[in-house]
């Protein structure tokens, strides 16, 4: 049985075609650059999926579907996309433009990415998690008693957009202080220009050679490791939202463990182990011993992953 897993993120498509043991039989990235329209991003996912599947001679017709993991607020039957501000999209019928006579289903991007590393990765065998996914934003998935919590509307589990700082940064969701201002790696970035500009001293303009367009998570974390102050500021500042986002999580949940992952957790390798100290210092004594703080297993392959593994577990 194979099925198609796409994982549409902000910065990049991801296209995998899968067996149900969860071994990736081909895969391809392309860059999503949302800013062409929503139809250059489909061609872009039709260019891909045609790659994948010629690459080990399968056609489309002889897979159990197509899952995709989307970016935003997705509906659960049309598959449309809701609201995705990262993507720059509101009301795309994502699922209704893939002209595929297979099934289709789509989902939020780290809700698919839960199912990924719950079914194949260091979630398997565990009731409780929390999955929580920082690349240009931060999304997250929630299991609870071996259930994907969806909420009323399928938009359970936006944690990127709860409120760390009420009197905070405006987003472009509409609130102020949302976490994801404080550690998404798009926003790191662009933080980070907006001081450089402002005049604020720093070697990360050298390190870039100038060309701020090109600062990323990593290079933040190598300014930082150089003790360059705009980015230990920036980066103590992402880890305290985090550890209060997750702490409150944790309160709430009482999860088995919490999977970090994404592009900026892979960047930062003493991300996690501040957050994980921040985190079990702010919650109660029970929940302090049991919850375990882990990186993610699957590493940039969850997302297809879980996409496939939506497909598997409905139309299998």
């Amino acid at each position: 049985m194979f099925g198609i897993g796409v994982d549409l993120g902000a910065t990049s498509i991801r296209m995998a075609v899968i067996n149900d043991q969860g071994e990736i039989l081909s895969k391809t990235r392309r860059w999503t650059e949302s800013r062409r329209g929503v139809q250059a991003v489909v061609r872009t996912i039709l260019d891909g999926i045609k790659e994948i599947t010629d690459q080990i001679s399968l056609p489309v017709s002889r897979t159990i579907g197509i899952g995709i993991g989307a970016a935003g607020q997705i509906h659960p039957v049309t598959g449309e996309v809701i609201f995705a501000p990262n993507l720059g999209w509101a009301h795309v019928p994502l699922k209704s433009l893939l002209p595929f006579e297979v099934p289709i289903r789509v989902d939020n991007d780290v809700r698919v990415v839960t199912q990924g590393e719950y079914k194949y990765g260091v979630g398997r065998g565990k009731k409780t998690l929390i999955c929580i996914f920082i690349g240009s934003g931060v999304g997250s998935g929630i299991v609870v008693d071996g259930k994907i919590l969806r909420g009323r509307d399928n938009a359970a589990g936006e944690v990127g957009h709860t409120t760390v700082k009420p009197d905070g940064i405006l987003c472009n969701c509409g609130n102020k202080g949302c976490l994801e201002l404080y550690c998404g790696g798009v926003h790191l970035k662009n933080r980070a220009i907006q001081a450089i500009q402002k005049g604020r001293k720093s070697v990360i303009p050298e390190m870039v050679g100038q060309k701020l367009e090109e600062i990323t998570p990593e290079v933040l974390h190598r300014a930082a490791e150089q003790g360059d102050p705009l980015a230990l500021e920036l980066w103590s500042e992402a880890r305290e939202c985090l550890g209060i986002a997750i702490s409150n999580l944790v309160t709430i949940f009482n999860p088995e463990v919490i999977i970090l992952g994404g592009g900026v957790v892979l960047s930062c390798k003493s991300l996690l182990p501040t957050v994980e100290a921040a985190v079990k210092s702010n919650i109660h004594l029970v929940a302090r011993s049991s919850v375990q703080i882990v990186e993610s297993y699957l590493g940039d392959d969850a997302g297809v992953l879980g996409a496939a593994a939506m497909v598997f577990d409905e139309f299998g």
